[in-house]
């Protein structure tokens, strides 16, 4: 009894460090932490743009957040899904909830560019409010769900930020570059970065 205890043991062990390997997984952190770091550094390109020619059009080099990251991003889950192997209901549910977000976003830009083409309206603020409102809430409702506290926390700092900013333009406050600018780094540096580098770490250790 004693020798299949352990036994029992050991494999209650071992499954339990394989469902936290899948479980981290599924929450790779690299997937984080090249958004992360592709905002930062867009929206840095796009504030020193901003600060140096003063011209609004610059804030259209946010599109290659989309462009490096909706290309880049696809092929680093498709391969982490061939490692894992199986595919669970949670992932295909996380998965199935990130697809509506990207696609929502792009209904969202041809909205935008509508507006502008055809109604001379500048609607392009919306595209901040909802990369912070829907994805921070996303990035939360993953977080729980993977029961990943750095994830919850980030979304939800992330999502607090959109719906200020979203408070801040139906008051009818400019969105100057000069607050704006900051608090979107360090919201994208809550949300991805930050929690990126935690599942890493956590990754590792469970997988030595």
């Amino acid at each position: 009894m004693s020798e299949l205890s352990n036994v029992d043991a050991l494999n209650v062990v071992a499954q339990t460090l394989a469902d936290n390997r899948r479980r981290l997984s599924l929450c790779s952190g690299n997937v984080l932490l090249l958004w992360g770091y592709v905002c930062v550094a867009v929206s840095l390109l796009v504030w020193v743009c901003l600060g140096v020619f003063g011209h609004p059009g610059f804030n259209f080099l946010f599109f290659l957040i989309w462009v490096v990251c909706g290309t880049v991003t696809p092929h680093m889950v498709r391969k982490q899904r061939e490692q894992r192997g199986a595919v669970t209901s949670l992932e295909t549910t996380l998965n199935r909830g990130w697809a509506a977000v990207g696609w929502a976003a792009v209904v969202l830009t041809f909205v935008c560019l509508g507006l502008m083409l055809f109604g001379g309206k500048d609607a392009w603020e919306a595209m901040l409010l909802y990369a912070f409102v829907v994805v921070g809430f996303m990035l939360t409702v993953q977080g729980i769900a993977l029961r990943e506290c750095w994830s919850t926390c980030g979304g939800a700092i992330g999502l607090a930020i959109g719906l200020m900013l979203t408070a801040v333009v139906c008051a009818g406050i400019p969105l100057a570059a000069q607050w704006v600018m900051p608090t979107i780094i360090a919201g994208f540096v809550a949300m991805f970065i930050v929690p990126g580098h935690v599942l890493n770490h956590k990754y590792a250790q469970v997988c030595r």
